[in-house]
């Protein structure tokens, strides 16, 4: 059974240098690629893991969209 981390890094893989994600700064369009992508969210597990979150507890994210 493949889970959505392992099609996460699997994507993060293949696609390197590729824009994963885009956003608007400043009336500017910036790009993210997906190894950059990957990046930031191995240091949010990392994180994480540093404050003691273990596998099987529940965290909620809140953002603006």
């Amino acid at each position: 059974m493949t889970t959505i981390n392992q099609l996460f890094q699997e994507s993060v893989a293949k696609q390197g240098a590729r824009t994963a994600l885009r956003y608007k700064e400043n009336k500017v369009f910036k790009n993210i690629s997906y190894a950059e992508f990957g990046k930031r969210v191995h240091e949010v597990a990392s994180g994480l893991t540093a404050l003691g979150i273990v596998k099987g507890d529940r965290v909620a994210l809140l953002s603006e969209n």
